[in-house]
């Protein structure tokens, strides 16, 4: 028999915890800690708060509820300031349009175009984006 997930009020609460935690100075230091380090970093951190913030109110730290607590921020922004003011938003482009040559910075520094220039228009392009930091 399959258990029941939480309820949204209940995951609510871990959210609304682990929105604490983050702003919290201790967890700004544990943020800045895992900056510091080569293994793991701010994300990682994240992770932890959330898993630590599920386990306070009671539930596991399972990969589903970690997953049913990131879907329920983005339903509930105000819960979440790390979704609240998010800046990220879907852009513009749409199937058939042409991507514009962009200048993105290379891990080593270095300046690279996008997309390069002898990249085929017949083959279709799909982008992916994301950062490191």
């Amino acid at each position: 028999m399959e258990e029941e997930d939480p309820s949204e009020q209940l995951i609510l609460e871990a959210l609304r915890l682990e929105d604490s935690m983050r702003r919290s100075a201790e967890g700004q230091e544990r943020f800045r800690k895992a900056e510091q380090r080569a293994d793991h970093d701010w994300m990682e951190e994240a992770v932890l708060m959330q898993g630590e913030a599920l386990r306070a109110i009671g539930v596991p730290a399972t990969h589903r509820y970690l997953t049913l607590l990131r879907s329920t921020a983005l339903r509930h922004p105000e819960a979440a300031l790390y979704v609240k003011n998010n800046i990220n938003r879907d852009g513009s482009l749409a199937a058939g349009d042409v991507a514009p040559r962009v200048q993105l910075l290379a891990l080593d520094g270095s300046k690279v175009a996008w997309p390069p220039l002898h990249l085929p228009r017949s083959q279709p392009l799909l982008v992916f984006c994301g950062s490191y930091s």
